[in-house]
């Protein structure tokens, strides 16, 4: 069904898929998760691919959509952390610092801590990859005061991975905003 799918990554194709926008998402929300890893890989590819070409599109769904491939990326299947690692890379190089940075801020008060751990470490990732990118949410203080404070709980967390990511990207976001 998701390679069927995936057909309609094409501009000819734009007024079908927006016409069904949230039918399509709904069935990568309920496929991202499935119990079985074949059908969640095809589901975070045909994502992936859907992303890439309707990004415009799937800003308003990105922050249902981001928990479910945070969970993923801490798979048993290599090849669905793989999945959800393309997923994630798609999503960074379609949007900007001033759309992502505020999902995940609100992706970090998702109860779940392997999505925070997720989220955490793709925040992390930004910071220290990806400067070019960050650097406009940084050059606002309200913003990097609230991202301080979202991340600072977290040091302090149960989760001793969360807890030392959490300080990691407390220090690089401060290191950041000197250079900004």
């Amino acid at each position: 069904g998701f390679r069927e799918l995936r057909r309609f990554c094409r501009p000819e194709s734009a007024m079908e898929v927006l016409r069904h926008l949230d039918a399509v998402v709904g069935a990568f929300l309920e496929h991202c998760n499935d119990a079985h890893h074949r059908v969640s890989q095809a589901a975070l590819a045909s994502l992936a691919a859907f992303i890439e070409c309707f990004a415009e599109h799937f800003e308003g769904y990105l922050t249902r959509l981001i928990p479910n491939v945070f969970l993923k990326i801490s798979d048993a299947k290599e090849s669905t952390r793989d999945a959800a690692v393309a997923v994630l890379e798609a999503i960074r190089a379609a949007y900007g610092s001033e759309v992502l940075l505020p999902v995940l801020m609100k992706t970090l008060e998702n109860s779940h801590a392997k999505v925070r751990l997720g989220c955490v470490d793709f925040l992390h990732y930004l910071l220290q990859h990806c400067e070019h990118s960050v650097r406009p949410f940084f050059e606002s203080g309200t913003q990097m005061k609230g991202c301080v404070s979202r991340l600072t709980p977290l040091v302090v967390d149960r989760n001793a991975s969360l807890r030392k990511l959490s300080a990691k990207s407390c220090a690089t976001s401060h290191s950041r905003s000197k250079n900004a």
